[in-house]
């Protein structure tokens, strides 16, 4: 990994050393070519939404509205910015369910998913 990437798991490194519980969920979105004779498709671009909260029991009690969540979408096409940071390619968990299909924290209670999800990190 390199770039915002590596920058971006540096950082989550950080506050799991700092004593917080990370969950971390990553996948890419659409194609922009193959290569090695069509046997590996080349993404769009990469994703990663995580949840940090303190350390403790009871994970899914203790998310709040006020719980912090990080998105990024990161883009795979030239020209590559490998000098760009993380903070670069943030979004809000909900942009990247927008662009993904998928539906994250679904266990959450709705209006605490709703808040956590809509917030783009500024930290």
């Amino acid at each position: 990994n390199q770039g915002a990437w590596e920058d971006f798991e540096a950082y989550l490194r950080t506050l799991a050393q700092s004593g917080q519980e990370i969950y971390i969920i990553s996948g890419v979105y659409g194609n922009i070519g193959t290569i090695a004779q069509g046997r590996i498709v080349v993404p769009h671009s990469t994703w990663k939404v995580a949840l940090v909260l303190p350390n403790g029991t009871n994970d899914l009690q203790r998310i709040t509205k006020g719980t912090r969540t990080i998105g990024i979408i990161v883009p795979n096409f030239p020209p590559l910015n490998i000098n760009a940071t993380w903070r670069q390619y943030r979004v809000s968990v909900n942009e990247v369910e927008n662009l993904t299909g998928y539906n994250f924290f679904s266990n959450v209670p709705k209006i605490t998913q709703e808040m956590i999800e809509r917030r783009k990190d500024r930290l």
